[in-house]
């Protein structure tokens, strides 16, 4: 398993190196990259044996699915409302926010159900930290930390 984070790593660094040399974001190809890298994240952080992982999977899946679709509707208010009606665009996302906490909390049943609650609340702290890793790569290949 640590085999395999070692490789992901790498492959994240090289991904990276891609990723902060385009303007227009990252190719379907990347995110594909970036996604491999994730599961593994999640995987060694979890620590999922082979049934465990068979049935996590298509779960995380849906839900990683619906929180994007959600993630993408927040993008898209901020685009259409955030400088033409930013009342709007504080109610709505204030809605998506509150949807993505009830896909969370419906998930957190169907986690439950099929890895034990310990592994589930490891999955909840895998992904910000997740996250993080992947804006440190990102300063670390671009030159440094970010000044506010």
């Amino acid at each position: 398993m640590k085999l395999l984070l070692n490789f992901t790593i790498c492959l994240l660094f090289s991904v990276f190196s891609v990723i902060a040399q385009e303007r227009h974001g990252p190719s379907k190809e990347q995110i594909a990259h970036i996604e491999t890298i994730k599961i593994a994240f999640i995987t060694d952080r979890l620590d999922l044996n082979t049934s465990e992982a068979k049935i996590f999977w298509p779960v995380y899946n849906n839900y990683q699915a619906e929180v994007n679709a959600l993630w993408d509707q927040k993008r898209a208010n901020w685009n259409a409302n955030n400088k033409t009606n930013p009342a709007v665009a504080l109610t709505t996302d204030l809605a998506l926010d509150r949807k993505l906490l009830d896909t969370k909390v419906k998930y957190l049943k169907q986690f439950q159900n099929v890895i034990p609650a310990q592994k589930v609340l490891a999955l909840y702290r895998a992904e910000p930290e997740f996250r993080e890793y992947l804006m440190k790569q990102l300063r670390n290949r671009s030159g440094g930390e970010r000044k506010p």
